[in-house]
């Protein structure tokens, strides 16, 4: 049951790692913001490590320094100055990430 369990885990991290890496490539496309950049370089690296080598914390880690970054964007922007997409993309790589600290952290948990 335990196996099943962190198999489960790990596909999560997986799959909401590449929606994040899908999601800002598709944001750097549309509106050529270098953060956009830098959230694609960091989730792939922590896409790789998840997948390789099994390595969690760095799941943890990643989701953590992404809301972070989010969060404070959302916070200090001029929301109103922001057009939908930007907006849409910018809380998607809000609410992702949570689920991605989560995700990471049970199957870090369970792989142990």
């Amino acid at each position: 049951m335990q196996r099943e369990t962190a198999v489960l885990y790990r596909n999560v991290v997986l799959g909401v790692l590449v929606i994040l890496v899908s999601l800002n490539t598709a944001w750097f496309l549309v509106s050529k913001h270098s953060g956009s950049l830098w959230g694609f370089i960091l989730y792939l690296i922590i896409l790789f490590l998840c997948w390789r080598q099994n390595e969690f914390r760095a799941g943890i880690a990643a989701g953590l320094l992404g809301f972070g970054v989010h969060l404070y964007e959302l916070v200090n922007a001029d929301v109103e100055d922001l057009i939908f997409i930007d907006l849409l993309f910018s809380l998607l790589n809000l609410v992702l990430p949570i689920l991605l600290v989560y995700s990471s952290y049970q199957a870090y948990k369970t792989s142990k």
